[in-house]
């Protein structure tokens, strides 16, 4: 009898899938009016991860506000997590969340808020 086992990579591959889909469903809900905001520092050296991740941001729908700030308006903590993990870049990227962003109005647009 033939035994299939998903490897580590599998799993994390197929985990950061899951929560792309999920951040989707989430965006379907009502706003809770704070945005999660992703900044990201990561050297020239590392130029490859780093388009890799901006990559992903727009694959997952975050608005680039500034050359490495991203925002969402929807819960995204573990996706993030994911990210960090999967890229090895988890001093290189913080994860907040604000109340207000100045100016805001063309970022309501984006999202349909």
């Amino acid at each position: 009898m033939k035994c299939v086992e998903i490897t580590e990579k599998g799993r994390r591959a197929f985990a950061l899938e899951r929560e792309k889909a999920a951040l989707q469903e989430r965006g379907k809900k009502r706003w809770d009016k704070r945005y999660r905001m992703i900044i990201f520092d990561i050297p020239e050296r590392r130029r490859i991860v780093r388009d890799q991740l901006r990559r992903i941001m727009r694959e997952c729908g975050f608005l680039r506000i500034q050359d490495s700030v991203w925002v969402s308006p929807y819960d995204c903590e573990e996706l993030i997590i994911l990210i960090k993990a999967d890229l090895h870049i988890g001093k290189d990227v913080l994860y907040t969340i604000v109340e207000k962003i100045e100016n805001d109005k063309w970022i309501k647009k984006y999202f349909n808020l």
